[in-house]
């Protein structure tokens, strides 16, 4: 007996991926047939529009959401150049390169936001999960300032 396989085409949500996908752009772009109105706010990131919502699912998630939450410099740079491909084509036939100085620039808007709070003292990290995460995303961030590249957790952190 042939084992059956699971093809793209087989999954709904998967036949509305864009073929590509390029740069984010400076304006925001809706999904085909899937226009957001004004009140729009990302399910992610409480945000309203910016780039192109990729579908999504969050942890404990029982369903795909539209959200910019992925489409990020750092995101695509990991895809393109780290990815690992399942079914059809290299990730590097569908995403541009992003340079160094792109990760860098994203960077250094992010890393205020993460650490703001923590700096100014007004917030206090109890949770000791949270502090190791929170010091290796830190480290992750301060390394790709350095290297122009995202590495490993390990890597960053060492």
């Amino acid at each position: 007996m042939a084992a059956s396989r699971l093809c793209v085409r087989d999954i709904p949500w998967a036949a509305k991926w864009p073929a590509t996908i390029r740069k984010p752009t400076d304006a925001p772009r809706d999904p085909p047939g899937e226009p957001r109105d004004a009140s729009f706010r990302d399910p992610q990131t409480g945000l309203g529009p910016k780039y192109y919502p990729f579908h999504f699912l969050g942890n404990g998630w029982d369903r795909l959401v539209r959200s910019e939450h992925d489409n990020s410099q750092v995101v695509r740079w990991i895809v393109r150049e780290r990815g690992v491909t399942l079914h059809g084509p290299p990730p590097s036939t569908m995403v541009d390169r992003v340079t160094g100085d792109e990760l860098r620039a994203e960077v250094r808007v992010n890393l205020p936001l993460w650490t703001g709070s923590l700096l100014s003292g007004t917030e206090e990290i109890s949770a000791v999960w949270h502090q190791a995460f929170l010091v290796t995303v830190i480290c992750r961030m301060l390394h790709t300032l350095e290297t122009g590249e995202i590495h490993s957790k390990a890597a960053a952190t060492a």
